[in-house]
């Protein structure tokens, strides 16, 4: 089952978030004061290209630092093996920013934690899931969110819910089913060509995880000392061309 974890201080509406972002307003969440514990099963996800099913675990925390702490010791570490995707959501009005730059520190630490365990279990240099930052009555710009959350991983997105939508739908899941795309009918001589966006659905998922790894590796680069990021940038280029020349595109 693939499963997405979303969480945020308590007075942050994650259930909102739920229920918009994943169409499940059917599913009577309201009802319960605390959002702390929250599991809805079978939330269907939909594309043109797969659909696959995901389990949502929503918790709430008062201190930032106890539930990190918490996330992070080995008696978690099964609860981390399978989550595919996390979700912290923020109330930036709320929120000084004391308490935001102590969120990042947890992020970056929780980020670094997934990476290793992914390496050592995988033999893969990074995490196989998202990692996305809400921010909820943002006082600055985005770029401003953008810029604070970039060192730790995590992708920053003002709450809309077609942005956050978009942003799950482009993950590749580890359990999903493919649709068979049918050829566009010939019309015109360009029909002939064969376009991307007539190739089979592997290769729109394909499309997706180099997207993904070209969000992670600018988010990777801006961690590294100015010496290094020439070298790294060159790496990435041979890498996506390999990426192309191997046929994955």
């Amino acid at each position: 089952m693939n499963r997405i974890l979303i969480a945020g201080k308590v007075g942050v509406d994650k259930v909102r978030l739920v229920q918009h972002v994943f169409s499940v307003e059917d599913k009577d969440l309201t009802n319960d004061v605390s959002q702390s514990g929250i599991i809805v099963d079978d939330v269907p996800i939909e594309t043109k290209y797969y659909r696959t099913s995901v389990s949502i675990f929503v918790d709430e925390f008062e201190s930032a630092e106890e539930w990190f702490n918490e996330l992070n010791t080995a008696e978690a570490k099964i609860l981390r093996e399978e989550i595919q995707g996390l979700v912290i959501c923020i109330d930036l009005q709320s929120t000084s920013n004391e308490e935001i730059e102590e969120i990042e520190r947890h992020l970056e630490r929780l980020a670094t934690k997934l990476d290793d365990e992914y390496t050592e279990d995988f033999g893969e240099p990074q995490w196989d899931g998202f990692k996305i930052v809400v921010g909820f009555n943002p006082l600055e710009t985005e770029e401003f969110y953008q810029d604070m959350f970039i060192m730790s991983g995590f992708e920053y997105i003002t709450y809309d819910q077609e942005q956050i939508r978009a942003s799950v739908q482009a993950h590749r899941w580890r359990s999903l089913q493919q649709r068979t795309q049918a050829s566009k009918p010939l019309k015109t001589a360009v029909d002939y060509t064969q376009p991307l966006l007539d190739r089979d659905s592997e290769k729109f998922l394909d499309v997706f995880q180099l997207v993904e790894k070209m969000k992670q590796a600018r988010i990777d680069a801006s961690r590294l000392p100015e010496e290094q990021k020439h070298d790294f940038a060159q790496r990435m280029s041979e890498n996506i061309l390999d990426y192309f020349e191997d046929g994955k595109i």
